[in-house]
């Protein structure tokens, strides 16, 4: 595929060589996140962070939270204007349109709006809200718009709830235009049917080189979502620095069970690992019968060890504590990788 036109805001840039995001969507008013809430997001490996309003809200709450924000941020748009220009006023880095929802003279304003402050506008559409045309037509005609006022920083998305018609539809649209693509699978299931399924179609664009920046759009927390998506792209070798994880399922040999010590130290490894900037692998074992052995290769790894538990460097035993110091020991451990 041939490489994707350059778009950019004031901290977020694609197409081109640029890397290929990673997106997520607050499930809650904006309002109820603090500044460590969404940086925890961005440790786990989120790139862009994608928000809605519903109803009223005070504009100093806006642009506080837009100012404020550690990670760039697309505010969702569906049929009221204002939002879009207020957002746009307090130097959000871009925002998504659903062309079948607005006015022309809505959508004429809201480019302008983004053209005077350097921002991104995404043209996204989903089988449901289209009703009697075809959403590529719809797409391709607010191109026309946008380009009618000479602005070219576009991103499109096109999705579905059905794995094969989001295939031939980001398919279709990737031939047709040199814009950059936001891909993923809208409306995709709980966190395990969905993340099979969107990773499916995931793969099989990514493989063609289609997309840009990609979301999973889960039942789930955003966390889960992040995490699927940072996991896909890593695997597919489109991300250098991140946690890799070597988990045991755990079995009755297990000194603890690795699933609800990784669950309760996870934010805590994000962000010590985020700081180091640099592929990581960590191996939570159960027991000694396989765990040292399997996870020799791992930078840094904890193996249960009869009523202890050790921790490993390159298959070296560096330390062996009880379950409640664990925590802490494990977290030393990390932060020494230099």
């Amino acid at each position: 595929m041939p490489t994707k036109r350059i778009v950019s805001s004031k901290s977020i840039t694609m197409g081109g060589k640029a890397p290929i995001s990673v997106q997520t969507m607050l499930k809650n008013s904006f309002t109820s996140y603090s500044y460590d809430d969404l940086f925890i997001l961005k440790c786990y490996g989120a790139d862009i962070l994608r928000f809605s309003i519903k109803g009223e809200y005070r504009g100093d709450e806006l642009k506080k939270f837009i100012s404020s924000s550690p990670i760039s941020l697309v505010l969702d748009v569906k049929n009221i204007k204002k939002q879009a220009i207020d957002a746009l006023k307090y130097g959000i880095d871009a925002i998504r349109i659903n062309p079948s929802l607005l006015t022309k003279n809505d959508i004429i304003e809201i480019i302008k709006a983004a053209s005077d402050n350097r921002a991104i506008i995404r043209i996204g559409t989903n089988d449901g809200s289209i009703k009697g045309s075809d959403p590529i037509e719809e797409i391709i005609k607010t191109i026309e718009i946008a380009e009618s006022l000479s602005f070219n920083n576009l991103v499109l998305s096109i999705k579905s709830s059905s794995v094969e018609r989001t295939y031939s539809l980001y398919s279709k649209l990737d031939s047709l235009t040199p814009y950059p693509l936001h891909i993923g699978l809208t409306e995709s299931g709980d966190r395990i049917g969905g993340t099979v399924r969107s990773t499916i179609v995931l793969y099989e664009l990514l493989k063609k080189g289609i997309g840009n920046t990609i979301r999973y759009s889960l039942a789930g927390s955003e966390k889960d979502e992040v995490r699927a998506g940072t996991e896909l792209l890593a695997t597919l070798g489109h991300k250098q620095n991140y946690l890799n994880l070597v988990i045991c399922p755990s079995c009755d040999r297990a000194t603890f069970n690795t699933g609800v010590f990784y669950n309760k130290i996870s934010d805590e490894l994000f962000r010590i690992t985020y700081a180091l900037k640099k592929k990581i692998t960590l191996a939570i074992m159960g027991c000694t019968l396989n765990g040292i052995g399997e996870g020799k290769e791992a930078d840094i790894g904890i193996s249960g060890c009869g009523d202890k538990i050790v921790i490993f460097k390159k298959g070296n035993i560096v330390d062996k504590v009880d379950y409640n110091s664990l925590s802490d020991a494990l977290k030393k451990q990390i932060e020494s990788i230099a």
